[in-house]
């Protein structure tokens, strides 16, 4: 544990001063490599989100043509390619790239390049239709801009098990996987300022007298979920959250700061933030807010919690498993050292030129075999199975690479673009029933590290063949092994420079004007899009709730309604009874479709005179589909749409409602 030493008024130095406030703000290669992971899959299960409606809110025949956007929903400083044709073919191939820089972002290969792409076609999407943009959405372009300038790669990555340039006898401290800087401070500081801004931007009484918020936030019937629904009965409970929330965002980054037991303190603040964003979605639905925010909160994990993690299960480890590969294959090689940078410590590849095999796949498979925990020998789909199971890493996966169908399909890859005949020409009778045993007397395994954990003391175990260790010094996949300090510099001063900004326009956002950032820097920020507001539920959680009816006639003068009951998204019309024409729909959540179409309808469609052009465009769209599907009499004639809500009573807090005017 972090001890309080005397200090000795000498020992108080500039440099050591310094030191002491960069220290503060490192972060970990390993929590950076998690970071990447996560924010890499969270993009994805973005695009996955949007793509049903590449049609409806990126083309040129949806509610928001290219012409609407540029003369209506555009910042000159912005650059998107999404703009370039308005087409739905074009929209889907750019949102495949983005889905294979996603990918590769994910798995750490040229980590640095796909950050930085990652980084300009999120940004280029929101741009090309911002209206259907929240505050996840900033979350996710801002932290992405900064961990341009972070080391996402160096562990748990292809790039680390491509370089290969580590040494058994290399150092890996808890102090060698410390990043420092500018740059590791300003994704902190951008993470704080965020929760520090939404403690003063909740101003209103339902926040700071009456402690009425999070009570309001749950009678929205289109973020509440099942769980908000058994809060929501309980109003003393959700007074309680609401102060709770209130004060953690102020008080909660102050210990981050503390000076003594700090690495502590810092796992503390991460703790309490993550389970305050498992709270939030677990009773409202934030979609993209929820997992981005605990992506760069993850990315803040300090060192030693990776440290005792992996001492925990590394003493659960009975005993070293072994992964073989055939070392004449640079495929095999690579693919084995990939796998291997997400194993315990104790791991041991060895390089051989006959494989161990099972008699359960002795068909051709990558040129892999494992020898687990037990001696038991797994070739074939069970041995990237077997790996999945020796490391927490991997756990996620086991339920899927345990299914038949990823197995087959795993096995017709291998056969089909890379395979290798295992071999059977083992002498061994236990290995020859799929058990590999311990030998002192032969060769120490090749060992490879990819930047996980500490090193363990070399075992001596049994090898087909003496462990071969690849001259790799002309491949071109290797990296350079030191950066130059000009490129160290200038990337620090860049995001220190960025850093002042980015606090000074939240100064201005909170009133404090004297501070903002001046007029002449502002166009840094629209260009690099770290420009950011978080007024989330500020000053105070709205206390109506409202949908839209949408009266129509048809050809055959038939009236109709098409909102509710997802009738806008499926174009099949209602027939409501007389008199029931205005009535709620029994699920607001499925009749608004999703978030984004929520976000459509709240910023723009509900936005009264301001976006006129932007509710005829989405008239437009509603006919022009709605009569693609229809014809003859069931085509529509025209349509009105009404604003419908109800107002919450917030005083009674018994869930009472009063319709409002239509």
């Amino acid at each position: 544990m972090d001890k309080i030493k005397r200090v000795r008024k000498e020992d108080i130095t500039l440099t050591s001063v310094l030191l002491y406030f960069t220290r503060m703000f490192a972060l970990d290669k390993r929590s950076l490599a998690a970071f990447r992971v996560i924010v890499g899959v969270v993009t994805i299960y973005d695009l996955i989100l949007r793509f049903p409606d590449i049609h409806n809110h990126y083309s040129d025949a949806g509610v928001m043509p290219r012409t609407l956007t540029l003369t209506h929903f555009t910042n000159y400083y912005w650059i998107t390619v999404h703009m370039i044709a308005g087409t739905d073919f074009y929209m889907q191939c750019l949102f495949f790239v983005h889905f294979i820089i996603s990918v590769l972002l994910s798995i750490g290969y040229r980590t640095r390049l796909m950050t930085v792409l990652n980084w300009i076609f999120v940004c280029s999407l929101q741009n090309r239709n911002y209206i259907v943009c929240h505050s996840g959405d900033t979350v996710h372009r801002v932290m992405l801009f900064w961990s341009i300038f972070l080391p996402l790669g160096e562990v748990f990555s292809i790039d680390a098990a491509i370089r290969n340039k580590k040494k058994p006898s290399e150092n890996y401290s808890r102090e060698n996987m410390e990043v420092l800087g500018f740059a590791p401070a300003a994704f902190t500081i951008q993470v704080l300022v965020m929760y520090v801004t939404a403690h003063f931007h909740k101003s209103a009484p339902e926040w700071r007298v009456l402690g009425t918020a999070t009570w309001m936030a749950l009678q929205l019937d289109f973020f509440r979920t099942w769980v908000g629904d058994i809060f929501a009965a309980f109003p003393g409970l959700c007074r309680m959250l609401t102060f709770s929330v209130l004060y953690w965002q102020k008080w909660g980054t102050s210990l981050y700061f503390l000076p003594f037991y700090n690495s502590y303190f810092k796992a503390f603040v991460v703790f309490g933030f993550s389970c305050m964003h498992l709270g939030f979605g677990a009773n409202l639905r934030l979609e993209l807010f929820t997992w981005v925010t605990l992506a760069s909160l993850i990315g803040m994990i300090p060192g030693w919690v990776w440290d005792e993690a992996v001492a925990y299960f590394s003493a659960r480890q009975k005993r070293p498993i072994q992964i073989y590969y055939m070392k004449q294959c640079n495929t095999c090689a690579n693919f084995a050292k990939t796998m291997n940078i997400m194993m315990l410590p104790k791991t041991h590849l060895i390089a051989s030129s006959q494989l161990p095999h099972s008699h359960i796949h002795s068909a051709p498979f990558f040129g892999l075999a494992v020898v687990d925990a037990n001696r038991v020998t797994h070739n074939g789909p069970n041995a990237i199975l077997a790996m999945a199971k020796s490391t927490p890493l991997l756990y996620p996966f086991i339920w899927m690479l345990s299914k038949p169908f990823t197995q087959k399909m795993l096995y017709t890859i291998s056969s089909l673009f890379h395979s290798h005949r295992i071999s059977s020409s083992l002498e061994s009778s236990e290995m020859e029933e799929g058990r590999l045993e311990e030998s002192p007397s032969e060769t120490s395994t090749e060992k490879q590290i990819g930047g996980i954990l500490s090193p363990v003391p070399s075992l001596e175990l049994s090898s087909l063949d003496k462990p071969t260790f690849e001259d790799e010094s002309n491949n071109w996949h290797i990296l350079r092994q030191s950066i130059p300090i000009f490129t160290v510099v200038l990337n620090n001063i860049t995001a220190g420079f960025l850093l002042f900004l980015i606090v000074t326009w939240n100064f201005g956002n909170i009133g404090m004007h004297q501070y903002a950032t001046p007029n002449s820097l502002r166009p840094i920020l629209w260009v690099t899009q770290i420009d950011q507001y978080w007024g989330m539920f500020a000053p105070r959680p709205p206390d109506v709730m409202w949908w839209y009816n949408i009266e129509a006639e048809l050809d055959d003068g038939r009236k109709a309604e098409l909102f509710n009951d997802g009738a806008l998204f499926s174009f099949e019309p209602n027939f409501p009874e007389p008199g029931h024409e205005y009535d709620k729909p029994k699920s607001v959540y499925n009749s608004m479709g999703n978030h984004r179409w929520f976000k459509l309808f709240e910023n723009g469609i509900n936005s009264h005179d301001q976006r006129e052009e932007l509710r005829l465009n989405f008239g437009r769209w509603l006919c022009r589909e709605y009569n693609n599907k229809w014809h003859n009499e069931d085509r529509l004639y025209k349509f009105s749409l009404h604003w419908m809500n109800e107002r919450v009573d917030t005083v009674k807090q018994d869930g009472t409602r009063y319709p409002g005017p239509k």
